[in-house]
């Protein structure tokens, strides 16, 4: 659990185009994101880092792909769904994207993070801005980030979405 949420945490990082000159071949319908990751896996040595819980809320993926830019086909999966990917080195990280379900405009909060000790004390604290002051209606967003030097001697790291209260 902590180490998917220091995942969540680094966020959606720019994706280098160099990084994605794998060509995949993919020929599926109504099939499972899980599936489909195992498929792109094959045929690119790339590794996908999900939590599991999180793919249970994906829809089937249906796509026709021959000698396609990697890129593009994982843009086509993700296409719709509720869900978001990074890439970082060789592997490609799945994370949930930030969602306005309503019919109305949405403040999007910052992401507050606190890395502590046992014992509970704050050894240092970020906060990551949204992409976006609000979201219209339906829409989504992923949150960007960087890489933090963090001092040694945490344990726990703990992140809120939006200001905590007390």
């Amino acid at each position: 659990m902590k180490l998917t949420t220091m995942l969540l945490l680094v966020g959606c990082l720019q994706v280098s185009a160099a990084g994605f000159a794998q060509k995949v071949s993919l020929n599926v319908e109504n099939t499972s994101l899980k599936k489909v990751f195992k498929d792109i896996r094959r045929q690119t040595g790339y590794l996908f880092f999900y939590n599991t819980q999180l793919l249970e809320k994906a829809h089937p993926v249906s796509i026709s792909a021959n000698d396609r830019e990697m890129k593009d086909v994982l843009d086509e999966c993700f296409r719709d769904q509720p869900l978001d990917y990074y890439l970082q080195g060789s592997t490609i990280f799945v994370i949930r994207k930030v969602l306005s379900p309503t019919g109305e405009e949405q403040a999007v909060p910052p992401l507050q993070a606190q890395l502590k000790t046992r014992t509970g004390k704050v050894v240092y604290s970020w906060t990551i801005a949204p992409p976006a002051r609000s979201l219209p209606p339906g829409a989504s967003a992923s949150f960007n980030s960087a890489e933090v030097n963090v001092p040694p001697g945490g344990d726990e790291l703990t992140i809120t979405l939006g200001a905590k209260n007390g």
